[in-house]
């Protein structure tokens, strides 16, 4: 929601886009006041939005303040274009018979004016303005403070009457704008719609977005915008509890190809054989902080096809799924391989040619799925992947069609007495179960939230 990206020019600034992924995680169940305050004075929100260096208007030098940052802490952050109802549905006027647009062109005007005189902190005031390369890096990580010979002091009408008076302070104005946005009616549905679709489900009912709005205007201690509250009712709502059979049709989402990595990566705790780290080179087609713009990697409205608007629904993600990503993602995780496996592997084969390999070589740890299959057999495997990747998505049908192809190769491979060794048997087990694991990976049902 709050979104900056390395595709903007901060080539050599971990440390400061860091700060800022801290900043999300250190605001992330607190209030969303405290939330939207931190990210609108975060120096990397302020680069990428341009409010840094935004200097008060004078018409002899034709500088206006920059718009930029107050369009979009109102369209993407606060409160959206439309007025909306309690349940999300927008406000219709009933002359036009058109929803109604949250703000004009003039509020833009006077919100990027309330937010001028931000900088650097303790910067000489002479570079306000300049290009942030004139900054030394470790001097851009500090939140941004107020230089009040820049910030516009002029009286201005911000949203729903709330005005900042004339001769306020930059950190004045500050205040009354995020007052302004933060007391908004349209921020608890705006919020709660942008955390169902992303936690939950694309296309939520009414009914489950007005109780999560009502939590976010008041949760159980009369606390507005309190987010660890507002996730819980998110969670724990009846319509996200629902059993599979009991979900409603179009229930759901697809899966991020973000978190579709993360989730593998976690559940066989993936690492390099040589513990060099090389594993992190590894990256799918959507990456952390890496959205092509401030609207993030796909639109919250994307419609794929005349078959989802004929029924008016949404698939956002599908937005960045396409085949060329589908092919490049299911490479990530089609040559799924152990440590003992590459160990036995170059045993046979020490060559100048596989050492090289193991210096990026990736290791999967396989071991609930050995102690399973030794215990309980392969209907047990299934089991577990199906829990752990489907989320128990998987048909009777499918996991018989995985049982019945690969149970004859892994009882041959048990039974058998042409192996050289013990580690070749384990060897060739881990590729067997690796090819199970990708045969879901490619499944519908991993590609799907629900």
């Amino acid at each position: 929601m709050f979104v900056i990206s390395d595709r903007f020019d901060f080539a050599g600034q971990d440390e400061l886009m860091m700060g800022y992924a801290d900043t999300l995680h250190r605001n992330a169940f607190g209030n969303y006041r405290d939330l939207l305050r931190e990210v609108t004075l975060h120096p990397a929100m302020g680069m990428f939005l341009a409010m840094l260096g935004n200097e008060k208007a004078d018409l002899e030098r034709n500088i206006r303040p920059d718009e930029n940052f107050s369009r979009e802490v109102m369209q993407l952050f606060t409160v959206g274009l439309q007025l909306l109802n309690q349940d999300g549905t927008p406000i219709i006027d009933e002359a036009t018979n058109l929803p109604v647009q949250t703000y004009s062109p003039v509020d833009v005007q006077n919100y990027a004016a309330a937010l001028t005189g931000w900088y650097f902190a303790d910067q000489p005031s002479y570079k306000f303005g300049d290009t942030f390369h004139s900054v030394e890096w470790q001097d851009r990580l500090a939140p941004m403070t107020p230089y009040e010979d820049f910030h516009q002091k002029t009286q201005k009408k911000l949203l729903r009457n709330y005005y900042v008076p004339a001769g306020a302070s930059a950190t004045e104005s500050l205040e009354v704008v995020i007052d302004s946005l933060f007391y908004h009616p349209n921020l608890g549905p705006f919020v709660a719609r942008h955390l169902i679709k992303n936690f939950v489900t694309s296309n939520p009912s009414t009914d489950y977005l007005a109780r999560v709005v009502a939590v976010f205007n008041s949760n159980a201690d009369g606390e507005r915008g309190h987010l660890l509250s507002v996730v819980q009712a998110v969670l724990f709502d009846p319509e996200a509890r629902k059993a599979a059979p009991e979900q409603p049709e179009h229930f759901g989402r697809v899966k991020d190809p973000l978190l579709k990595f993360v989730n593998f990566n976690r559940l066989f705790n993936v690492g390099s054989y040589l513990e060099n780290n090389n594993y992190l080179g590894n990256r799918p087609s959507q990456t952390f902080l890496g959205a092509h713009s401030v609207f993030n990697f796909y639109s919250p409205t994307y419609t794929p096809n005349g078959q989802f608007a004929d029924l008016g629904l949404v698939a956002p993600e599908l937005q960045v799924i396409t085949p060329e990503t589908i092919v490049s993602d299911a490479s990530l995780v089609a040559y799924v391989s152990t440590r003992e496996q590459l160990a036995y592997w170059y045993s046979v084969d020490p060559s100048d040619e596989f050492t090289e390999h193991l210096n990026y070589a990736v290791v999967h740890d396989l071991a609930p799925l050995i102690d399973r299959l030794k215990t309980s057999g392969l209907s047990e495997v299934i089991d577990f992947l199906d829990e752990y990747m489907t989320q128990r998505q998987l048909s009777a049908s499918m996991k018989n069609e995985l049982l019945e192809y690969f149970s004859p190769k892994i009882q041959q491979t048990l039974s058998a007495d042409y192996f050289q060794s013990e580690a070749h048997r384990t060897a060739d087990i881990d590729g067997l179960l690796g090819s199970l694991i990708y045969q879901i990976s490619l499944t519908p049902e991993y590609s799907q939230q629900k």
